[in-house]
């Protein structure tokens, strides 16, 4: 299994893998399906090039495939550019329970560390998704706050957890 950031040639590997996210766990992601499929590769690959080292998507890939992934940026606020984000938090359903996800937030979150004036990693997780908020937990993110009804999906809403990790 290979770890390690994407480039623009693998955006449409992330396009397909953000898909599937996208199509078997809608509760999980803010993004409907519905958009994810308005936007082009090409977008995709514009994002992956120009995200400098404070907006990344990390990957893992097993040979060629894309199996897991998970996102990272960077506030560009100056009053807020001592926080980033992970998004995206991904893994194949045929890939879970390997740590797959452990190693890729890893390796987002120690790259986020690099980034002079880090201070903070930010993630929202949605109700009902324990096995994230396990993970999440463990890599010790904390909670620090609830929002009620924080995405509508399917005609359903959505409860979120807002979890912080300190990195400096």
């Amino acid at each position: 299994m290979e770890i390690k950031r994407l480039s623009e040639s693998e955006a449409q590997a992330l396009w397909d893998l953000r898909r599937m996210a996208l199509s078997t766990e809608p509760d999980a992601f803010g993004e409907s399906l519905e958009e994810h499929l308005q936007t082009p590769v090409e977008v995709m690959a514009s994002r992956l090039r120009s995200g400098g080292e404070e907006n990344f998507v990390i990957g893992a890939f097993h040979e060629a495939a894309l199996v897991g992934m998970v996102g990272f940026y960077r506030e560009t606020r100056i009053k807020r550019r001592h926080r980033g984000w992970i998004w995206g938090t991904f893994v194949a359903p045929e890939w879970r329970g390997r740590g797959l996800a452990r190693r890729l937030m890893e390796e987002a979150i120690g790259r986020a560390r690099q980034i002079a004036g880090m201070r903070y990693v930010l993630l929202s997780v949605s109700a009902g998704q324990d096995a994230a908020r396990g993970l999440y937990a463990g890599l010790g993110f904390e909670a620090y706050a609830f929002e009620p009804e924080a995405i509508e999906a399917e005609g359903r809403f959505i409860d979120m957890e807002h979890m912080r990790l300190r990195v400096k």
